[in-house]
């Protein structure tokens, strides 16, 4: 009982402390050791009833939109220079990284300004990189260990597996796997259902 006050007690003090860069539903659970960064107000807005454990950060005009019911476990990434929207009832294990940018310029030449001009200037920014949107969309499962790479839309219902490298859109109702991921299974809606 009283772990769960001082879980709550945290939860709240980290939603006070974000408070000017993050829009929080109803009922959000903040853990202790989840971090948010951004330039902008309400650059984040987490929808009701979601656990935060992870890491994320906006750059530039940047946004991070979550749906209700979502959870982001240890050691999840979620980055974003565009939008990353995430919709209702996602679950993402652990050690997952969502970004919508290369977090660095393609061209060698820009590159090289980049590493000659040192490690705080501006060109270090997010911003000088190419980035798409992401869309993840409702009830998503997202394995441990995975990547998903910017301009990427997951279809609702699907599932990543574990260590997927996702590059390209994916399908809904489908479980991709690999690097980079592919198709393995399709029409996952109607697999026999276990939890009746």
């Amino acid at each position: 009982m009283l772990k769960q006050v001082i879980k709550n007690s945290i939860s709240l003090y980290m939603k006070y402390r974000y408070s000017k860069i993050i829009s929080f539903g109803d009922s959000v659970f903040i853990d202790r050791r989840a971090k948010f960064s951004s330039h902008c107000k309400n650059a984040i807005k987490i929808g009701n009833n979601c656990i935060i454990f992870g890491n994320l950060s906006c750059e530039d005009e940047g946004r991070i939109e979550i749906g209700n019911n979502t959870s982001i476990r240890h050691n999840v990434s979620i980055r974003s220079v565009k939008s990353v929207k995430i919709g209702n009832n996602v679950i993402f294990a652990s050690h997952i990284v969502v970004t919508d940018n290369n977090n660095h310029p393609v061209n060698p030449e820009d590159r090289k300004k980049m590493i000659s001009s040192g490690w705080s200037t501006k060109f270090w920014k997010w911003k000088y990189s190419e980035s798409k949107p992401v869309v993840i969309e409702d009830n998503v499962w997202i394995g441990q260990n995975s990547f998903i790479m910017k301009g990427v839309r997951i279809g609702e219902n699907s599932i990543v597996a574990t260590g997927s490298v996702v590059v390209k859109d994916v399908p809904a109702n489908s479980i991709v796997g690999g690097n980079p991921a592919k198709v393995l299974k399709f029409d996952i809606q109607n697999e026999p259902r276990l939890l009746k």
